[in-house]
């Protein structure tokens, strides 16, 4: 989800926490606190037809809101974001039964706040440019495979770290790739004890050379028009990797041309260069 986007998600929830009278004070302040930073840098600006909580009632005024307010940026503004992360904290502090009642889950509100971290972060900029094309299957991956690497005292995401996550989510259609690999041609799993925190980014602010170089590529790739997918990145990473992750698929028969028979396999429409 783009991050203006997500200001604004966070801003009508806000406003239903009020309607639905579940809000404590916390989220009213906090609610309130956003809105008047918004209004007070842009209230010299004709971007708005209507007051924000009238925009914020109807599908439509939602859209309008995204449009100007990425007219005039708002999305790059720091306090803006930071702003609508506390927001984001005190409506997670909801119980299961509120947030039904504004109509959104608990694993939402941290794929929410999740975005908005990636984009406060001054580091990962790379990942802050192109988090939004990141199908969320793949932005669960690198988070928790972040953890990991925080857990092992390092700053950035290895691939091995990426591949040994991949291997615990097992993800779908991957996991049908994996089951034609020979089972030592990857890392171990990560632990099961790990789970995503979304204050993760702040401490891991790069990835390995391959995964940029891969990240990179797919997302400057014009023909792409659907999120960048976990089996698109290890495909890509697979076949044109130089690192010592890579080199082990080798040592297992896992060439280029074994990958793209595995990729023909199952039917998969991926293309990529190198």
């Amino acid at each position: 989800m783009e991050p203006i986007t997500t200001i604004v998600t966070v801003l009508a929830l806000g406003a239903a926490s009020g309607l639905q009278s579940v809000a404590g004070k916390a989220v009213n302040d906090s609610y309130e606190g956003l809105k008047a930073i918004i209004k007070r840098r842009y209230q010299n600006l004709n971007i708005q037809p209507k007051p924000i909580e009238e925009n914020l009632n109807s599908e439509k005024g939602r859209e309008n809101l995204i449009k100007y307010w990425s007219e005039v940026k708002a999305d790059q503004k720091l306090e803006i974001l930071e702003q609508a992360k506390i927001l984001i904290d005190h409506i997670q502090t909801l119980s299961e039964a509120e947030l039904e009642e504004i109509g959104i889950k608990l694993e939402d509100i941290k794929a929410l706040k999740l975005n908005i971290t990636i984009y406060i972060n001054p580091g990962n900029s790379l990942l802050k440019s192109i988090w939004d094309k990141l199908d969320p299957s793949l932005q669960d991956a690198l988070a928790l495979a972040a953890v990991q690497a925080q857990r092992k005292g390092e700053n950035y995401i290895s691939t091995k770290i990426f591949f040994a996550t991949l291997r615990r989510l097992n993800p779908e259609p991957l996991s049908d790739f994996f089951n034609e690999l020979p089972t030592d041609a990857l890392p171990e799993p990560i632990s099961e004890d790990i789970s995503v925190d979304d204050k993760v980014f702040e401490k891991v602010q790069s990835l390995s050379p391959c995964m940029t170089k891969s990240l990179t590529k797919l997302s400057s790739n014009k023909t792409f028009r659907k999120k960048i997918t976990n089996e698109e990145v290890f495909v890509d990473v697979a076949k044109y990797g130089k690192g010592s992750s890579v080199r082990r698929l080798r040592t297992y028969g896992v060439d280029p041309k074994k990958i793209d028979s595995i990729v023909k396999q199952l039917g998969w429409n991926i293309a990529v260069e190198a």
